[in-house]
């Protein structure tokens, strides 16, 4: 459930962010660990670290439906499509995430 080092550094994702088209978005799928756990506290880091590297941003996270240990983070520019309809909170995570259904 760790997300490697080289990928969760501002530098990288700052990287993301000044690679980021007008209507481009960044989706990740991450682990979402039980509250307090480690892997938990990695997921909102990575949350918090992402939202501030790319500034003027649009993120919001969602719950996949029948996987409570996935949780998917999207992140568009705050004028794209994306910012249009995005619920942002002052700290984006599990508990304010929208549920993906699952289709069989």
């Amino acid at each position: 459930g760790n997300i490697p080092e080289h990928l969760r550094a501002a530098p990288f994702l700052e990287a993301c962010g000044q690679a980021l088209g007008p209507q481009g978005v960044i989706v990740c799928n991450l682990f979402n660990g039980l509250k307090g756990t480690p892997a938990y506290e990695g997921m909102m880091s990575f949350i918090a670290t992402l939202d501030q590297a790319l500034g003027d941003a649009a993120l919001i996270t969602v719950q996949v439906d029948r996987r409570p240990t996935n949780i998917v983070v999207v992140a568009a520019r705050a004028g794209s499509w994306l910012g249009c309809w995005a619920r942002r909170s002052s700290s984006p995570g599990p508990e304010g995430a929208d549920t993906l259904q699952s289709f069989p």
